[in-house]
């Protein structure tokens, strides 16, 4: 815990910063703690993004692919 004082003391003299305390949301990366760690989920930026994007009216567009086609190990030839 000292640690964590420490830094962001340091951080505070370096940066304008504040502490606001528990991250929630940070880079468009929800976080949420749980017993065993942190889990993170970047649905909620992409949810984000959709959002914006209908509000542009910015239509989706098909894109042909063949759903036969197979790539090998290591994606440099087709294999039929």
């Amino acid at each position: 815990m000292i640690r964590i004082v420490e830094t962001k003391r340091y951080l505070t003299y370096i940066f304008k910063m504040k502490d606001l305390g528990e991250v929630d949301i940070i880079l468009g990366i929800k976080v949420k703690k749980h017993n065993s760690g942190y889990a993170l989920n970047q649905s909620y930026y992409i949810e984000k993004m959709l959002d914006k994007f209908k509000h542009l009216n910015i239509n989706e567009a098909k894109t042909p692919f063949d759903s036969n086609m197979k790539l090998n190990d290591y994606c440099d030839k087709v294999v039929a």
